[in-house]
């Protein structure tokens, strides 16, 4: 099988290249990744300048533009590499519910499902070191079929893996979670009046909702959420929005 390997936090980060080594022992994998961490990107793509590739080793390319930039140039042909299987990972800390807004892995595994490519994401949820690899590669290697089995066109697969992986793992198929925010920022003022800022603070995770993926992964379960690659609204909802639009016109 055919596997394309990316990722957000750049190509030479020990997730992927971990992963890179244990699938290619039974597969051909290719990895075309950031040449440094695009974390928080999204799914932004380089449109106005020129995206560089550059070949570090045999079957590795390092990429000067985004995680979407690095599928959807690959999907074209100009590697002469047609996957069977995109993974996005394995990231370093969680990508849980509302982080797949922001995340470049996510983003990654959502363009490669809407290139025709059966496409999981994988995060450790760990958000410091140490960032024990070797059982999540070893979880993914033993998947792979699964994986392939679960896709459909207008999802990609979304995985968290706990900090601590039990043996034999437990699964649960969940769904994403509402993430709040606090944001902050350090506000500057440099000599000549501009400003400038440095992002700070923190997540609110103190309420998991049932059945999704942060309850599941604090509770020490791998957590499958399928996310969909097109935007979707619920039926009852637009109902409603017409209700009240024909109601104050």
């Amino acid at each position: 099988m055919n596997i394309l390997l990316t990722n957000d936090d750049g190509y030479d980060r020990q997730g992927i290249s971990l992963l890179a080594r244990e699938l290619g022992r039974d597969h051909s994998v290719c990895i075309v990744a950031p040449d440094g961490n695009r974390s928080g990107y999204a799914h932004g793509f380089t449109l106005h300048d020129p995206v560089r590739f550059k070949r570090v080793a045999e079957s590795v390319w390092s990429c000067s533009g985004t995680p979407a930039d690095c599928v959807s140039i690959t999907s074209h042909g100009i590697f002469g590499f047609e996957p069977d299987l995109l993974i996005s990972g394995i990231n370093y800390g969680p990508n849980l519910g509302t982080d797949i807004i922001y995340s470049g892995t996510a983003a990654a595994a959502r363009e490669g499902a809407l290139k025709g490519i059966p496409s999981v994401a994988v995060s450790l949820a760990r958000r410091e070191p140490p960032y024990d690899f070797a059982r999540s590669v070893s979880f993914i290697g033993e998947n792979l079929d699964k994986f392939l089995a679960l896709w459909d066109r207008n999802h990609f697969l979304n995985i968290n893996i706990p900090p601590v992986l039990r043996d034999p793992a437990e699964i649960r198929i969940t769904s994403p979670c509402l993430r709040k925010y606090i944001d902050s920022y350090q506000v500057f003022t440099d000599p000549r009046g501009d400003l400038y800022t440095f992002m700070d603070g923190d997540i609110d995770v103190s309420h998991p909702e049932e059945g999704s993926d942060l309850e599941a992964v604090e509770e020490g379960c791998v957590s499958l959420s399928p996310i969909a690659i097109h935007p979707e609204n619920n039926r009852q909802v637009i109902r409603e929005y017409r209700r009240v639009w024909l109601k104050e016109s």
